[in-house]
């Protein structure tokens, strides 16, 4: 890589954690990039960025070290999100018998609920820590800050696609609500970053203002680089989104 910030981020890895990273390729798949972490029975990080991504590859690479720096802060106990999978199945229920889609086939209403839950599970365990790696990379790696601010502004133009009428009216509320309000919080966050509040404009014109500061907030009040600060930020939005009853944390010791 040619990024001094990625390459320093690689290598500050590899020190904290004692195992290689290594980089690859993926086809089809609809995130920026895979990323494996390491355990004693497969000894590498391995970073897959997908190929549809290549022109941001060592900005993703980047995200992807600060990722692994703040929940490897310590290599004895590192943190996994574990969902609870009774009270999953009881929320996925939930949002299946709720309008829309109670009105659509029964097993059609329960694999899209599914969907959905899943989606949301997934949003509160990595978006705030997103959140945290955009901070860290626009600190460490200045020479990526143009690559930053595409990749960004790209993945906020795909956030903001839940505003269409089409999409709107085929989510449940409870769902949308809970996505579209950390979807604030990562646009807020970088409208204070780049100093422009375009990516605030949706919104603020839908009325999440309030809901993307006090999130924010959280994020502010748990960003040391510790795993403690980043289950105690996760459980933080989670709480505020109605998902906190979902998951527990497991911890593994990664040099075992």
């Amino acid at each position: 890589m040619k990024s001094a910030g990625a390459n320093e981020l690689v290598a500050a890895v590899e020190k904290t954690t004692g195992y290689r990273v290594v980089v690859d390729t993926v086809d089809n798949i609809g995130e920026d990039a895979q990323m494996l972490s390491a355990r004693p029975e497969l000894p590498v990080h391995t970073i897959r960025v997908s190929k549809a991504k290549l022109p941001y590859a060592e900005y993703i690479v980047a995200t992807q070290c600060a990722m692994i720096l703040r929940t490897w802060a310590d290599p004895t106990r590192i943190p996994a999100f574990s969902p609870i999978t009774e009270k999953v199945g009881h929320y996925i229920n939930r949002t299946a018998s709720a309008k829309p889609l109670s009105q659509a086939p029964a097993s059609v209403a329960q694999k899209t609920a599914q969907h959905y839950v899943q989606g949301l599970l997934h949003q509160v365990r990595s978006m705030p820590l997103e959140i945290l790696t955009i901070r860290d990379c626009r600190e460490l790696c200045p020479d990526l800050r143009d690559l930053q601010a595409d990749s960004v502004e790209n993945e906020l133009r795909r956030l903001s696609e839940v505003f269409a009428p089409k999409l709107r009216s085929s989510v449940p509320e409870q769902v949308w609500r809970g996505n579209v309000s950390m979807n604030s919080a990562f646009a807020l966050n970088w409208a204070e970053l780049s100093g422009s509040p375009l990516a605030m404009l949706p919104y603020t014109s839908a009325g999440f203002n309030g809901t993307a500061t006090s999130l924010l907030k959280e994020v502010n009040a748990h960003s040391a680089k510790t795993p403690d600060a980043y289950t105690a930020l996760v459980d933080a939005w989670a709480e505020q989104v109605g998902l906190r009853t979902l998951y527990q944390w497991e911890y593994r010791n990664g040099r075992s």
